[in-house]
């Protein structure tokens, strides 16, 4: 069985979701509880990149498991999959860990972390860093929503953070 895993809802993480699920229908949808209340809103920025209908618009069908703890722990056939809630580039934003790997979405990236006004706040992005300090160790392999892969350690060791 396919599972896929929506970080936070912003459409560039999302999008492709109907298609997974047209391809795939006895997939299985993992997603924040407050990412699920939200994306289902749609949106047409990104799409005026990728097609020449300005007036596209999708909607995603409520997720298959919705992570409500701050961390939580799913088996998923033979694989841990560590959740953990990370709001601050977007309120619904998750991150998920297998064994020593971490997806990150747009919570931790290779760069300075990216707050849009209209549903990020820089202090709920602190908060969720010094939690993902906290619960993973430097050599944890970060592979983040956008850019380059690099452990935990790399990422703290850049100044701009």
């Amino acid at each position: 069985m396919t599972v896929y895993i929506i970080t936070h809802e912003h459409t560039d993480h999302n999008w492709g979701v109907n298609s997974l699920r047209n391809k795939y229908p006895q997939s299985k949808m993992v997603c924040s509880e407050v990412c699920n209340k939200t994306v289902k809103k749609t949106n047409r920025v990104y799409f005026l990149f990728y097609y020449d209908e300005p007036d596209y618009r999708y909607e995603i069908a409520p997720a298959d498991i919705v992570v409500r703890e701050q961390v939580e722990n799913i088996q998923w056939g033979d694989t841990d999959i560590q959740f953990v809630l990370t709001p601050g580039h977007s309120k619904g934003g998750m991150c998920f860990s297998i064994e020593n790997m971490l997806f990150t979405g747009d919570t931790i990236m290779p760069y300075k972390p990216f707050f849009n006004g209209r549903d990020s706040n820089p202090d709920d992005w602190t908060a969720s860093i010094a939690k993902i300090e906290s619960l993973f160790s430097d050599d944890i392999v970060i592979y983040p929503g956008h850019g380059n892969v690099l452990t935990l350690g790399e990422w703290r060791m850049n100044e701009e953070f």
